[in-house]
């Protein structure tokens, strides 16, 4: 998936949060890091679909970079859309929702 969206080449800044890491642009999520002890990163959209993984952190945040820059990572609003369709439902997590988060 790829696509010509202007903010995908804005900054990229990343929180923290324990097992976590969020990487937002504009105070957007487009897309979060997780940690399981069996698999590593998962790595996964704005919705929390998952897209890929990573044996280590760094390596995780620079693929979820790239993702997000070369269009492989689908927009928030494009996550949100793929969740709903997926599940026949309303995502569950809203654009710019925060969960139980600093």
């Amino acid at each position: 998936m790829t696509d010509n969206d202007p903010r995908r080449h804005r900054i990229i800044a990343c929180r923290r949060a324990l097992h976590w890491h969020f990487l937002e642009i504009d105070d957007v999520r487009w897309a979060e890091l997780e940690w399981q002890n069996d698999r590593g990163w998962l790595i996964k959209d704005a919705a929390g679909r998952y897209q890929t993984e990573h044996p280590d952190a760094m390596g995780a945040l620079q693929l979820a970079r790239r993702m997000i820059m070369d269009g492989t990572m689908p927009t928030p609003e494009q996550a949100a859309a793929a969740a709903e369709m997926a599940s026949g439902k309303p995502a569950l997590r809203l654009i710019n929702e925060e969960r139980n988060t600093p």
